[in-house]
């Protein structure tokens, strides 16, 4: 069974873990991406989710995509290649979801950059999913 990863970013803070510069055309085409992780990179695994958490002023999900390839490091920093779902990010860029809503603890960072989904927003996410 596939598990599912918040990753936290921010829209332009003094952090690196921020929205690339194209951000969210990728996501509405289905494109593949590579994106940074500082911690965590050992628990995603191919076809795991990883749903994108807008940490700053949005506060919400805004795009959701699998592991397409297992974590690699690269000059010296991990990373994650998320192939996007089109159509559900899509979806959520229209209609996000508010994180404010659900039982998942959220902050800027996470157990930075990526955080496991479990029980009741699990739940919520996949309902949401399986309803698009």
């Amino acid at each position: 069974m596939s598990q599912h990863f918040i990753y936290p970013i921010s829209d332009g803070d003094s952090s690196k873990y921020v929205l690339p510069e194209d951000w969210p055309v990728p996501a509405k085409h289905g494109h593949t991406s590579t994106w940074r992780l500082a911690r965590g990179w050992h628990q995603a695994k191919v076809d795991d989710y990883v749903w994108v958490y807008n940490s700053c002023t949005l506060k919400v999900l805004e795009a959701v995509g699998r592991v397409s390839k297992p974590p690699y490091e690269d000059s010296s920093e991990y990373q994650i290649e998320i192939t996007w779902d089109g159509k559900l990010s899509t979806e959520l860029l229209k209609n996000p979801i508010h994180l404010r809503d659900l039982s998942q603890e959220t902050r800027k960072n996470l157990i930075s950059p990526i955080a496991l989904v479990r029980g009741e927003t699990l739940e919520h996410l996949e309902q949401w999913k399986n309803s698009i």
